[in-house]
């Protein structure tokens, strides 16, 4: 019976790629105009009150968000048999003196024991690029250029946001489980190679950026010629504005590879991590806010005698933030015995 061996080979792998864009844009204009034409004003026209107002809330949110898990299991036991070498005589044995069969061969059956070749590889390969966009913005104008002897309220009311967010999540595992044996541990030249190779690869790309914008204007300018007491109203303007710009990545990624092996000779194990992160975010939120109280007034006594108040506020944000998570973990354990010759 001749010599017997055994090989096995295992090999896993895991590939993934993805890519993200997402951009929004949304805007919103407003304008309110007041241009009436005043000469020598009487009447109820002339002490009409005049009311503008704009409010807005204009959002833009772009988003990722990504999920990867590759897992490779592998579990691999190999034992190859014994088996007789040379010729035998009648009687079952090998003659010893000159390799012939004989009936005068009296020596003892010589095994020689078989051989084993155990590989496993097991590869997990990912890669994931993020971009995400977003711009908001609002503009809002109130103009009145009458020259009543009506009050005259101008306001702005705004709340803009935009907001730019990556999501990513990657796990990944090598898991191997090796038990190449050779034949009787009395034969001749038992032997068991085993090898072990287990490798993650992540690189992981993401990109964020938001930009919110808000622009009031109240104008009141009015032209008044020969308007006796015109203009003589309360003038009000105010402009409230509310403006927000967040970006934020957000990256956890996890990689293990355990390994178990045994071995009657040979016995390799390699197993590697590779992680790669690259995050940028940036935000820009602005806010700009003017009122003017510019009155003309020609051969027009006692105009412009009123009140007049004018007021800003604002609360302007901008946030930019990158989180990564990173855990890797390589657990090896291994027992080899010599073969036996």
């Amino acid at each position: 019976m001749s010599n017997q061996g055994s090989a096995a080979k295992q090999v896993g792998s895991n590939q993934n790629q993805t890519a993200q864009d997402a951009t929004t844009k949304s805007g919103t204009e407003q304008a309110n105009l007041n241009s009436p034409v005043v000469s020598h004003a009487k009447g109820k026209d002339a002490h009409a009150k005049t009311g503008q107002d704009n409010a807005a809330s204009t959002s833009a949110k772009a988003t990722n968000a990504n999920d990867t898990a590759q897992s490779v299991d592998q579990k691999q036991s190999v034992k190859s048999s014994d088996g007789f070498d040379g010729h035998r005589g009648q009687d079952g044995h090998k003659d010893d003196r000159n390799g012939h069969d004989g009936p005068d061969c009296r020596c003892e059956p010589h095994q020689d024991g078989g051989s084993t070749s155990a590989t496993q590889k097991g590869s997990n390969d990912n890669s994931t690029e993020q971009h995400a966009k977003s711009n908001a913005s609002t503009i809002q104008a109130n103009i009145n250029t009458g020259g009543g002897k009506g009050d005259v309220d101008q306001s702005n009311r705004a709340d803009t946001s935009a907001t730019a967010s990556n999501h990513n999540s990657t796990d990944q595992s090598v898991n191997q489980n090796q038990d190449a044996s050779g034949g009787s541990k009395h034969g001749k030249g038992s032997k068991g190679d085993a090898t072990q190779e287990g490798t993650n690869t992540n690189s992981t790309t993401q990109d964020a950026s938001s930009h919110a914008s808000t622009e009031q204007v109240n104008i009141y300018a009015p032209i008044t010629v020969f308007g006796y007491g015109s203009g003589g109203g309360d003038v009000n303007q105010s402009n409230d504005a509310k403006t927000k710009a967040e970006s934020s990545n957000s990256n956890d990624t996890r990689q293990s590879v355990d390994q178990n092996q045994k071995g009657h000779g040979d016995a390799k194990q390699v197993g590697s991590n590779s992680n790669s992160t690259e995050q940028s975010a940036s935000s820009n939120a602005k806010t700009q806010q003017v009122n003017i109280y510019a009155p003309i007034s020609v051969y027009s006594h006692g105009s412009g005698s009123g009140d007049v108040h004018q007021g800003n506020s604002a609360s302007t944000h901008a946030s930019s933030t990158n989180g990564n998570g990173t855990g890797q973990n390589a657990g090896q354990a291994q027992g080899s015995a010599p073969s036996h010759n």
